[in-house]
This record gives C-alpha cells, structure tokens and sequence, in this order.
C-alpha cells in the first residue's frame, strides 16, 4: 500500500514501524509495548522494552556475549555477575552468592525433606488456642541418607 514499513537512518540505525530510530535496531508496534536494541554507557548490548526497563548484556573478555546481566524496571533491578558468578537483587554490586537489598520472604514448604532441599529454610505459622506459633525450620542431613527439617526457632504467643 506504500506504506513506509521500515526505515534505516543517516546513522545507520534501523526503525521497523518508526521513521525516527532511537537505538541500533528500534522496534515499535502500534500499541505498547516498544523494544529498542543499542549500547548503553559502556558499550554494552541494552536492550529497552517500554514499561518494562533496560536489559544490559556485557561481553566478556574474548567479545561473546555471556556474562554481566542487569535487568530493570524502574528502580528494581536483577544483577548477574559474571566475574564473580554472584546474583544481586535490588543491588548491582551483589557481595555473596546472593545478595539481596531488603527483606526476604520465606514462606512454608511443605514438600517432603530430602537431598534436593538441604539448606532449604521455611517459615511456618501454627495458629491455635489458647497459644499460637511461628516457625523458622531448615532442611538437614541427619544421617549418612536422611533428612529432617530442623527447628531454628520458636515464637509462641497467648490468643
């Protein structure tokens, strides 16, 4: 129908459903969301998708893609470290294995205790009367091949 579809720039960046590319490789439907593939700062492959943040990939050493992965909407972030192989959330510079800005959550589980859940932590609440009580277990290798979630501590409290 004549209908200009795709365009590439005076800068060599591509527009597909734009005329006015803002990125390497722009994408933009007629609804949201719209996807942009570039650089960022440190000339990193990001990538944008509209309401949902910026992915930032950064190559290693040898110049393939396979490392340090920041994922972002608005001021949540994930960070996956390749030099030290540890995961941050809410943080970019993660310290441990995992290193999380804030409060975790652990919730009940209630799966049978075995090899895979060694290490596992759990919260449970136990709600009666006259007393209630919470919970914090984790799964423990008791034996050469057994398992039991062991009771970390215990809040007991009059209804």
């Amino acid at each position: 129908d004549g209908t200009e579809r795709m365009r590439i720039d005076t800068s060599g960046n591509v527009g597909i459903g734009t005329t006015n590319p803002g990125a390497t490789l722009h994408v933009q439907g007629t609804t949201s969301p719209q996807a942009k593939i570039g650089y960022d700062a440190n000339n990193y492959v990001q990538v944008s998708v509209s309401g949902v943040g910026d992915t930032s990939i950064a190559p290693t050493g040898n110049g393939l893609i396979a490392a340090d992965l920041t994922l972002s909407a608005g001021s949540a972030y994930v960070k996956l470290d390749a030099q030290t192989n540890n995961v941050g959330i809410g943080t970019t510079t993660p310290g441990a294995k995992l290193d999380v800005a804030g409060g975790v959550k652990v919730a009940n589980d209630t799966d049978p205790v075995g090899a895979d859940k060694e290490g596992t932590l759990r919260y449970r609440l136990a709600p009666s009367s006259p007393k209630s009580q919470s919970m914090v277990d984790m799964c423990m290798k008791t034996g050469p091949s057994s398992y039991a979630w062991v009771n970390i501590v215990t809040n007991t409290w009059s209804n």
